[in-house]
């Protein structure tokens, strides 16, 4: 009467069955395929199985020295004076190789001297074995040390990526608390947001700029103009008030910069 579903050793989903009728009859319908669904299986069987390719053309500047860029998932380049800072690792190795490939293409008198994973989810540290493959340091949350560890030791023998066939010790800054990437410029401050929501979330912030990455708390709809969960909203702001961050802008994986004032005013909206 139940069936379960197990993956990688952790209980994954439970199915059990409440109710249960024999040699019921079945209307003529039941497996007729809407005409829509049959468009939209033609459609994708054409498309086939596309690799995800980097690409630069959706590129926003929030700031001189940060860009921002879109994609199925964003990623971020900060240019400091010895080096380059990329915020995310996300999609694949493959798709993290394109990416720093960009970045050195782009700035190629620079290093790329650290990468910020700023979640446990795949969007933001997916790729994160490219990026130890090519010793380039992580800086991820102190509470994500299980799932980046298991990422880096998992098995990819059958389809060997870059770690895999020259697996090394990585260079991981743990982030239990502010951590800060110096420049003159542009110096990164990387602090735990341990919210509720956002308890395995770090932010970035940017104090010359008065500029700051909130991981996944900051979802703008661009077409409805609607915030996803206000709550997530009021973590942002309860962090940076909590760190005594002076804040003009702030932008997310999901959210293109707005003003902090946008997002405070949502949060009062939303109290109505």
């Amino acid at each position: 009467m139940q069936t379960d579903v197990i993956k990688n050793g952790w209980d994954y989903r439970s199915t059990t069955i409440t109710s249960l009728e024999f040699n019921s009859l079945a209307s003529d319908t039941i497996f007729n395929i809407p005409e829509e669904v049959k468009q939209l299986a033609a459609t994708q069987a054409k498309a086939g199985n596309t690799r995800l390719t980097w690409s630069a053309t959706q590129k926003e500047e929030v700031a001189p020295g940060i860009n921002l860029y879109k994609g199925a998932w964003n990623v971020t380049f900060v240019e400091q004076k010895d080096g380059i800072v990329i915020i995310e690792a996300p999609i694949s190795s493959d798709y993290c190789e394109q990416a720093i490939q960009a970045a050195r293409q782009q700035f190629p008198d620079k290093p790329i001297k650290a990468v910020i994973t700023t979640s446990d989810a795949w969007p933001h540290l997916a790729g994160l074995r490219q990026y130890a493959a090519e010793k380039i340091p992580i800086y991820a949350l102190d509470l994500n040390q299980f799932i980046i560890d298991k990422l880096l030791n998992s098995n990819f023998k059958t389809h060997p990526d870059a770690f895999a066939k020259t697996p090394q010790k990585p260079s991981i800054h743990w982030v239990n608390q502010k951590n800060i990437i110096k420049d003159e410029q542009l110096p990164i401050e990387i602090y735990p947001i341990r919210g509720e929501g956002g308890e395995r979330m770090l932010m970035v912030y940017f104090p010359k700029q008065q500029i700051l990455y909130a991981s996944d708390l900051v979802q703008k709809n661009a077409r409805t103009g609607e915030f996803f969960m206000p709550g997530y909203l009021v973590e942002v702001k309860n962090a940076a008030k909590r760190e005594g961050l002076s804040v003009k802008k702030v932008f997310a994986m999901h959210t293109a910069p707005i003003d902090w004032s946008e997002m405070t005013d949502a949060i009062e909206a939303s109290k109505k």
